[in-house]
């Protein structure tokens, strides 16, 4: 199972949804589960809220795919740091998934 992390504070939610999606689909069409938090996370949920739902759906998956922007977001952040030390397929918005 996959992970999509990426930023979400600061963005127009629409823009938010604009980006999961598009990599749920890419990750589909490369024969990935996904967990996308746009489908669990209510929107204008409070940010500490959102990452208790973010970090209990992470413990479920092995990879995670890092939207760009991620260097700017704490909570993409923390989940980088759960994928590194759990040894998750690292992916990245931009390359070609293998």
């Amino acid at each position: 199972m996959c992970f999509i992390s990426g930023p979400v504070t600061g963005l127009d939610y629409s823009e938010v949804v604009k980006n999961f999606n598009a990599a749920e689909q890419k990750l589909l069409d490369n024969g990935y589960k996904v967990m996308n938090p746009v489908n669990f996370v209510p929107a204008g949920e409070d940010w500490k809220k959102a990452m208790r739902r973010c970090l209990v759906a992470i413990s479920k998956c092995d990879a995670i795919y890092l939207l760009k922007g991620t260097e700017n977001s704490t909570g993409s952040q923390m989940e980088i740091d759960i994928a590194i030390a759990l040894e998750f397929e690292i992916l990245f918005e931009g390359l070609e998934i293998p």
